[in-house]
């Protein structure tokens, strides 16, 4: 056993929090938060895996992203099932939890507009562009050479190497 030790007690958070009781003054704009992201680890302090769930656009609709693969999902994904610890399900028998959220990220709502701004072409870099558009024709040119090895039983779709995953982009905008 390594000594180390990891707390999988249960903590539940919201999606919307005010601050204004714990300010020692009062503020021009109110202290109301609304839940941005939710980092999470499954598993145990021997290894796990880490995804973290986005409110991109702070409106409610909650995104996954879990290695290479973007999707929609709920809000009970992001919030309700990451909360850890114990709880009781309806014939009384405790189910632990094996996902547990060890940082949340909040964004003052007075400030949602100037930080969940929309990202243009003016915003990423041109060098990340290349390097992308070569990783992708590089992909592209690997799914049709395995395509016409098989005898050109059809191509692969989707852009993501045949995995079925989908792009950030196209699950935050879906």
């Amino acid at each position: 056993m390594s000594g180390t030790l990891l707390v999988l007690c249960r903590f539940e958070f919201y999606e919307k929090i005010s601050l204004e009781p714990y300010l020692q003054a009062s503020e021009p704009t109110r202290a109301d938060y609304t839940l941005h992201a939710v980092l999470v680890h499954s598993g145990d302090n021997h290894g796990g895996h880490y995804v973290v769930f986005i409110n991109p656009k702070g409106d409610g609709k909650w995104c996954k992203f879990d290695d290479d693969v973007v999707s929609r999902c709920t809000k009970a994904e992001a919030i309700d099932h990451n909360y850890g610890g114990h709880d009781d399900d309806t014939n009384n028998m405790t189910v632990k939890h094996c996902t547990n959220a060890y940082m949340l990220v909040y964004i003052r709502d007075s400030e949602l507009k100037n930080v969940l701004q929309e990202v243009t072409e003016d915003d990423i870099p041109q060098e990340g562009n290349k390097e992308v558009e070569m990783e992708e024709e590089g992909d592209k040119e690997q799914r049709e050479q395995l395509t016409h090895e098989k005898g050109g039983l059809g191509k692969q779709g989707g852009g993501d190497g045949g995995r079925g995953g989908r792009g950030a982009a196209e699950a935050v905008n879906s």
